[in-house]
């Protein structure tokens, strides 16, 4: 007879998950170490940090990282400048970068490397995310030792870094060459690693490879964390279950269906102060509040696009623009959800046309378009086979032909809520994802509506704003598994059509839209509810972007529990 041993156990993440940070909480707290001379070697300086909101007075630039005193010959800082929303990077008493050009928001995680690679050419580079911000040149011999982290003490008290910094690591090697996947594990001391701190969640002070850490003022060691890492332990499916006093049912389940949570939103069309079909993808972590973060780029830009996705793909189907001439897309593209970059091409749909947003489908199919308009109000269902590529298939019909519906799902139903004919409907239908056929009646919604968005967990449907045409905030909802018409959940924060949502089964988020009345205000408003509850929405953050009709989906909706 086995026996469980609680000592082999792994929590998220795994045995080597990150596990710790430390909190920067006042003005003048700060952990000061002296380091082994950089000199002219290549290096990379990185951690991952999460800043805090702040409003006061005074300048906005955090220092995180201070090499040598201020501007100090042979020294370096590395600073979060809050109002402008990017990361700064000084040596001696010059502007290396003075603004990165991938922005940085309020309660979000990032990881940041600085890099020098090319001893003579000292090619010097900023990553953020992974992705490549900045490039220049430094042939800068660092060689101050005295180094500060969350805070410069000879400046004032304004530069203090409010906030989480968790696995600092400094190396005399260039270890990023290229855009790379962010660390999803505890970091470790590589040759030539001169710091590693930042990362005991007992005790500020520890450093991995043996440098002394002295604490001023509160830094207090957390286990608050980046939401990356795979659980790389034992794994049990579903839920624990108590059947007496002595016996334990431990949960089972895929290992890869842990540490997910990544929602990302795909074009969409702004109209602030111009009218622009966008190519931006930019995501957030669901599980966290925060600002969305930049992703890369589709390949072609533009708006109402039809989305699905599994644990590990995110894909984007068809899509229409209006400026300079109206045109509508046969384009599917898709993007790996824990990597960041540009989308790639994924095939074509039968015909080009626009459609309702929202991720519907399962781990393995996608059904990435439900009606919509190739310039007349369509009927047709398509799906894919989303780990493949290649060209959407045909699924059946929709009850009727209609566009700007909204779609969410179970594990084994699509359901597909609202719409617009030649005025708003209220039609709610669904389809047995694994089969092909027709969509079936289901119920209505509470009111005919349009453009308003859906997020699911594995049980239930959540709609949210949308058009009666009269702007909305109402969410109603379904419990997927029967038929019936939409009961009222709460309120969204502000009243808007054609926003966009994402979901993660237990929270559902909608971003964006636009508001008609009294005039055209166009949001970038991100508010979440909890699905399984009822209630009123509460603020998550902001999207980069105010722009109505982007596509949505995650690695973790409900058609994925």
């Amino acid at each position: 007879m086995a026996n469980l041993r609680a000592d082999n156990l792994s929590g998220s993440g795994g045995r080597n998950a990150i596990d710790g940070s430390v909190a920067f909480t006042s003005d003048n707290g700060y952990l000061s170490v002296t380091l082994d001379t950089i000199g002219t070697s290549d290096f990379t300086i990185e951690w991952w940090f999460k800043a805090q909101d702040r409003t006061e007075p005074g300048t906005a630039n955090r220092r995180m990282f201070r090499l040598g005193a201020n501007n100090a010959t042979g020294g370096m800082s590395i600073n979060y400048d809050a109002v402008n929303n990017d990361i700064q990077w000084n040596y001696d008493a010059t502007g290396l970068f003075n603004a990165s050009t991938i922005k940085i928001y309020d309660n979000s995680w990032y990881h940041i490397a600085a890099v020098r690679e090319g001893t003579g050419s000292n090619e010097t580079k900023l990553y953020i995310n992974g992705v490549l911000s900045d490039t220049g040149t430094l042939a800068t011999d660092f060689t101050q030792t005295a180094l500060q982290i969350g805070w410069d003490s000879t400046l004032g008290d304004d530069f203090g870094f409010y906030g989480n910094i968790s696995n600092l690591r400094v190396t005399k090697r260039a270890l990023y060459t290229a855009a790379f996947t962010p660390p999803t594990e505890k970091l470790r001391g590589v040759v030539d690693t001169i710091l590693l701190c930042c990362q005991d969640s007992n005790d500020v002070t520890v450093d991995a490879v043996g440098n002394t850490i002295t604490s001023h003022g509160n830094p207090k060691a957390t286990k608050i964390t980046p939401s990356v890492g795979v659980d790389a332990g034992v794994t049990f499916d579903g839920s624990i279950k108590i059947n007496t006093q002595g016996v334990m049912y431990f949960p089972t389940g895929a290992t890869e269906q842990r540490g997910r949570g990544r929602g990302v939103f795909s074009g969409g069309f702004g109209y602030q102060p111009s009218a622009t079909f966008d190519n931006k993808i930019q995501y957030l972590q669901i599980q966290s509040q925060g600002n969305t973060i930049d992703f890369g780029d589709l390949t072609v830009g533009r708006s109402s696009i039809g989305n699905a996705s599994s644990s590990t793909r995110g894909i984007n189907g068809g899509g229409y623009t209006e400026s300079p001439a109206t045109a509508r897309f046969n384009v599917i593209d898709y993007i790996t959800f824990q990597t960041t970059g540009n989308a790639t091409d994924f095939g074509d749909l039968p015909t080009a046309k626009q459609t309702g947003p929202g991720a519907c489908g399962s781990n393995t199919r996608g059904i990435i378009t439900w009606g919509g308009s190739t310039g007349s109000k369509v009927n047709t269902i398509d799906y894919i086979t989303i780990a493949t590529t290649g060209n959407a298939t045909d699924f059946g019909d929709s009850t009727i032909a209609s566009s700007n519906g909204a779609k969410c799902s179970s594990p084994t139903r699509g359901i597909k809520g609202a719409g617009w004919i030649s005025a708003p409907i209220n039609l709610i239908e669904y389809l047995t994802i694994a089969t092909t056929g027709n969509a079936t009646d289901f119920g209505d919604l509470l009111t005919t509506q349009y453009g308003g968005r859906s997020s699911s967990s594995a049980t239930r449907c959540v709609w949210g704003g949308g058009g009666t045409p009269t702007a909305t905030n109402a969410i109603t909802f379904v419990e997927i598994a029967t038929t019936g018409n939409s009961v009222d959940f709460g309120d969204l924060i502000e009243v808007r059509i054609a926003n966009s949502s994402v979901g993660n089964s237990i929270r559902g988020i909608f971003a964006g839209g636009y508001n008609p009345s009294p005039s055209v205000v166009w949001k970038n408003t991100m508010d979440f509810v909890n699905i399984a509850s009822t209630g009123n929405a509460s603020d998550f953050g902001d999207a980069s972007t105010s722009s109505r009709n982007m596509g949505g989906f995650s690695d973790s909706h409900g058609g994925l529990s």
